[in-house]
């Protein structure tokens, strides 16, 4: 009894945590949308999982040592995890940005080969 107490409550605790890291990362631009959706749902589900009884039963058949056990090990592989997905998503950010910059210039370079063969005849393939 005590155990199913110890998982539910923990599993509650974790799962709004989690909710309030992807909410706070989205918000600090550090998570693209579709990580931070994927991560809020997973957390609902961990909240969900933690209110209603039937979903954990089989916590009564564990002891206290293995829910601790299996509780930091939860915690170690959700919150590498997350870490993860936090660095793609500044990578992917990062992509973008360079991908935008680089199509500017491309047009700037463009408008400038465009001037100097206005100001000299001569075409881009002789420049």
């Amino acid at each position: 009894m005590i155990t199913e107490i110890i998982f539910r409550t923990a599993v509650i605790i974790a799962g709004t945590l989690l909710l309030l890291l992807s909410f706070l990362s989205l918000v600090k631009k550090r998570m693209t949308e579709g990580f931070s959706l994927g991560w809020a749902v997973g957390s609902v589900l961990m909240i969900i999982i933690g209110i209603v009884p039937c979903l954990n039963d089989w916590t009564t058949k564990l002891s206290t040592t293995h829910i601790i056990a299996l509780l930091l090990f939860s915690a170690f592989v959700v919150g590498f995890i997350f870490r993860m997905s936090k660095s793609i998503s500044q990578l992917t950010m990062k992509n973008q940005e360079l991908a935008m910059q680089v199509s500017l210039l491309n047009q700037e370079n463009e408008r400038i080969l465009y001037e100097l063969e206005k100001l000299t005849g001569k075409t881009k393939v002789d420049i």
